[in-house]
């Protein structure tokens, strides 16, 4: 709808502020709107600054013990949006942080909507690299999440 200017602003002051307030000290609130910025710099292919931010916002959880919280399952999900088109070595990255964001979703929190964002993604990471049985896996695995949530 040709929102993602406004979106990339709106996440980018929300994050400023946010960093103002909190001297940019390690916590959730302020991974969160790097992810939310990341998010919005993906939909504008601009993947390298939001990796960068991805980046960021996983030091953060890190150096708050939170690497294995939603948060971070939904910055290794951006992490592999951000890969889908990149290099062979950054699909294969992207591979393994989908993995990771469904074993910290599966654990942590398994009715999460976002559990069928990287499912989907690991179909079409699969399609993409012609490992059709492998997709039709990953295809089955979302119809069982979709039925139970």
């Amino acid at each position: 709808m040709g929102l993602t200017d406004r979106a990339k602003l709106l996440a980018a002051d929300n994050l400023a502020e946010l960093q103002a307030r909190s001297g940019s000290r390690p916590n959730v609130a302020l991974a969160k709107l790097q992810v939310r910025l990341a998010t919005t710099l993906i939909d504008r292919t601009e993947n390298a600054d939001a990796k960068n931010y991805l980046h960021k916002a996983l030091n953060n959880l890190g150096a708050v013990g939170e690497l294995g919280s939603v948060e971070a399952a939904s910055a290794y999900f951006q992490l592999a949006r951000a890969a889908y088109d990149g290099t062979t070595e950054e699909k294969i990255a992207g591979v393994a942080d989908l993995h990771l964001a469904l074993d910290i979703l599966k654990h942590r929190d398994p009715t999460n909507s976002l559990q069928g964002d990287v499912v989907d993604f690991l179909a079409r990471y699969a399609k993409l690299d012609e490992d059709f049985p492998g997709a039709e896996h990953w295809i089955n695995e979302l119809l069982a999440f979709e039925r139970c949530v």
